[in-house]
């Protein structure tokens, strides 16, 4: 079983439960200095029939706008997976591309690289409750590894509404200046 190290969001895949593994993660964007935990692969197989796979995160960016999508990504040797198409959505139904990622080739020398996804151009992914980041791989058969997934942002600036007491105040003093001005004016 698969755990959250850190934050909170939900997964949901079409790929089969043989199809899924828990492998040792790697530190690359781990975040505050976590130790390396998991990782999770997804096996994607030929068959007789096109099957399309794909595994869906849910997060909140509540508070947050210029959304980036970081993690650690790598693809098997062997395999004819070639890119991740990811696609988002705020209502898992209607799905708007977001891009394209090529993840590196897993070697004895390299177990996974950064990728990085920004999201600025979609300003439906921003401060909302629920945005769901759709991860397809394209291609025949082959792995797909995922480690260290973070969706982060910017937070919105706050705008301070003055309360119905602290504006009345102002009001009056307003409106005692212009009585004042004509008064001055007439007299």
């Amino acid at each position: 079983m698969l755990t959250v190290d850190r934050g909170v969001g939900l997964m949901t895949t079409s790929f089969g439960a043989s199809d899924i593994r828990d492998v040792t993660g790697s530190l690359i964007n781990a975040s505050g200095g976590d130790a390396a935990g998991q990782a999770i692969t997804f096996r994607s197989r030929l068959s007789e029939e096109v099957v399309i796979r794909d595994f869906t995160i849910q997060v909140s960016t509540l508070g947050l706008e210029d959304i980036i999508i970081l993690m650690a990504m790598s693809r098997g040797s062997f395999g004819g997976i070639e890119t991740v198409q990811v696609d988002i959505s705020t209502d898992n139904a209607t799905f708007s591309p977001a891009g394209v990622i090529e993840p590196t080739v897993l070697s004895l020398t390299s177990i996974a690289a950064l990728q990085t996804l920004e999201l600025s151009s979609f300003p439906a992914a921003e401060n909302v409750a629920t945005l769901f980041v759709r991860f397809t791989p394209i291609g025949d058969s082959g792995i797909i590894t995922l480690d260290n997934l973070r969706v982060v942002g910017t937070s919105i600036p706050t705008t301070v509404v003055p309360e119905p007491t602290t504006i009345a105040p102002a009001v009056l003093g307003f409106a005692a200046f212009v009585v004042a001005r004509r008064r001055r004016r007439a007299g």
